[in-house]
């Protein structure tokens, strides 16, 4: 199973890239493909899957504000709790390797990321990081 694309637009350049090439592209559920059983355009299926992804969008636009919305309440009912970082506060290179020396010490014996991203309960942006800033200090 694959998903075709990110937004409205991209899908339905995929699905009619696909359909133009003659790749029959089926949904399970629901029940609905690019092409018949004779090969030809399923105009049906083309109008749901228009809705569909347009129902998709914009529930993501939904939640998007939603959110937005929620963050803007707890700002004003206790705002210490979403005041951001202070400015001028930004950790140096050494102080972050310093923290994270664990997980530099997994990825020296040859780890993978993810592994170590488990191991040392770090996310894969974390590891990133590392990584690069371990790169900028050889350098």
């Amino acid at each position: 199973m694959i998903g075709l694309g990110r937004d409205t637009l991209s899908v339905l350049s995929v699905w009619k890239e696909l359909t133009e090439k003659g790749v029959r592209v089926v949904c399970r559920n629901p029940n609905f493909q690019n092409l018949n059983d004779d090969g030809e355009r399923d105009y049906f299926s083309e109008l749901l899957l228009n809705i569909l992804s347009t129902m998709s969008s914009f529930e993501k636009s939904m939640i998007k504000t939603r959110q937005m919305e929620g963050i803007r309440i707890t700002q004003k009912i206790s705002p210490e709790k979403y005041s951001g970082r202070k400015q001028n506060t930004k950790e140096s290179t050494l102080k972050f390797l310093q923290k994270h020396s664990k997980a530099i010490s997994y990825l020296e014996m040859g780890m993978k990321g993810v592994e170590v991203s488990k191991l040392c309960d770090i996310s894969l942006n974390t590891i990133t990081k590392i990584k690069k800033r371990l790169q900028s200090e050889l350098v």
